[in-house]
């Protein structure tokens, strides 16, 4: 088995791991509505990039990103 750690799909590395919002809200340790509320309020930068249907993809930069703001 070959492993491509440098393929690019859609601006994420194959090795990227990603979350929902609720995996990403309990990886920095508040609720899901919590993280949405602070979302909403402006107290954090929301993320870039959505799945297809439209809900949103935290990387592991965006959680990290998230802890620092909290």
């Amino acid at each position: 088995i070959r492993v491509y750690s440098d393929i690019v799909i859609w601006g994420l590395s194959v090795s990227d791991h990603t979350y929902s919002t609720e995996q990403a809200a309990k990886r920095i340790g508040v609720s899901r509505s919590t993280l949405l509320r602070w979302i909403r309020e402006k107290k954090v930068v929301d993320v870039e990039r959505r799945d297809r249907n439209g809900w949103r993809v935290f990387t592991e930069a965006d959680i990290a990103r998230l802890k620092e703001s909290a």
